[in-house]
This record gives C-alpha cells, structure tokens and sequence, in this order.
C-alpha cells in the first residue's frame, strides 16, 4: 500500500537505479524533485498515466545520464524549457499533458535526441 501523493520520495533512496517504469500506477500528486535528486545512474524514466498536475522539476532535467523519458497521459503542466539542459536525451514522450508555450529554439543543440513526441498539449 502507497499513500497516492505522486512518486514515493523513497525511491529517490535507490541511488544504483539504471531505469524506473511506473507507468499507469495511479499515482496522483505532484512531481516531488528530492524524489530524484540522487538517482544520478537513471538512464531511462517511464512514469505515464498517472496525474502529477505539476512540471516537470529541475532535478529531473538535470540527471546526467538519462536518455529516455517518457510521462505520457499524466497531466504535466508548465513549459519545455526543462528540455534544453538534457543533453543524454535521445527520446521524450511527453502527449496528452498540459504543456504550453513556445518550443525553445535551444532543443536544436539536443543533437542525441532521435524522439520527441508532443501531440495534444497547448504548444505553439
């Protein structure tokens, strides 16, 4: 049993984790950036289909290794611009959210990205 306040912070503890896939877990709560602080192994995040209601936080944008993130259908709100400090990136799944805003012009330097997938959000 889970208290349903996003992505348990405990995870953020397993500090040799390569990839976590949550999606569709009913998690419903922000998310928290201590939960990722110290996952600096993560290559791959796949946490879609659950309702965060929050942006994307900085600690996520700011893992070094992680080349796959994906947080389809989860209610995701805010902007792109935790994009352009993701360098590792090579494929985000990022529809149905409720991003808005521009694209940065910056993602052009995301010379590893070989995905990106934003239907149905609010982006011009």
């Amino acid at each position: 049993y889970f208290e349903n306040d996003g992505i348990p912070t405990e995870i953020g503890l397993l500090t040799n984790l390569v990839t976590y896939e949550a999606d569709s877990n009913s998690y419903d709560g922000p998310l928290k950036g201590e939960t990722f602080t110290n996952l600096q192994k993560l290559t791959s995040l796949i946490i879609g289909g659950n309702s965060y209601n929050s942006p994307v936080p900085t600690q996520i944008a700011n893992l070094p290794l992680l080349t796959t993130f994906h947080v389809e259908n989860s209610n995701v709100t805010g902007d792109l611009n935790y994009l352009t400090s993701m360098v590792s990136l090579q494929s985000h799944v990022m529809h149905s959210n409720a991003l808005k805003g521009a694209i940065p012009s910056k993602l052009a330097a995301l010379t590893s990205l070989v995905q990106l997938s934003l239907p149905s959000n609010e982006l011009t």
